[in-house]
């Protein structure tokens, strides 16, 4: 029974060097073990490489253009709804103002949201540009993370704008009812 074991294993390891041999030989290719398999055809050349990265390259950046196009117009919505805001909370503390309440405070906090705004924009602007740069960059992922650490700087500074226009329609509420309490009271 050992004799009719080993004999097999003898044809079974035959056959699969007769077939891992045989595409070497198929191809024609000079096979020794231990070197490559490779042919001068087969290998890319520098044109070939160049022009595949390239086109990852020219890939990449028209992807970075779509997602700031998004980006813009996500930031621009955003921005304008702000100033909208911003604008109503204005004309809203000069009619308390006009109606005899006291403004003063609710003015200094209004004050920060333009310039919340304004530095966001600025921010943002630096962020696409710094997208932009990214394909063209020898570190790649070291470009793209500074570059959206500058567009959450941005979207901060929106949040700091939204939060003083809250607060400033917290303290405007505040002084209307302490008006009407007032005119309640005579």
């Amino acid at each position: 029974m050992c004799r009719k074991l080993d004999a097999v294993s003898v044809a079974v390891t035959a056959a699969l060097t007769l077939l891992l041999l045989s595409p070497a030989v198929a191809l024609g290719s000079p096979f020794t073990p231990g070197s490559r398999l490779t042919s001068p055809t087969v290998s890319p050349t520098v044109a070939t490489v160049q022009v595949a990265r390239d086109t990852r390259r020219a890939l990449l950046q028209e992807r970075i253009e779509q997602a700031l196009s998004r980006r813009k117009a996500s930031f621009d919505a955003t921005a304008a709804r702000l100033e909208d805001r911003i604008a109503d909370l204005e004309t809203l503390a000069q009619e308390i103002e006009s109606a005899g309440g006291d403004v003063s405070d609710a003015r200094a906090i209004l004050e920060e949201a333009p310039k919340a705004l304004e530095r966001a924009r600025e921010l943002e602007t630096q962020a696409a540009a710094q997208f932009r740069d990214v394909p063209d960059s020898e570190n790649k992922k070291a470009a793209f993370v500074e570059a959206r650490q500058t567009a959450r700087q941005a979207v901060a500074e929106l949040s700091r704008c939204r939060t003083a226009l809250r607060q400033t329609a917290v303290e405007l509420s505040s002084i209307v009812r302490d008006l009407y309490a007032g005119a309640d009271d005579e």
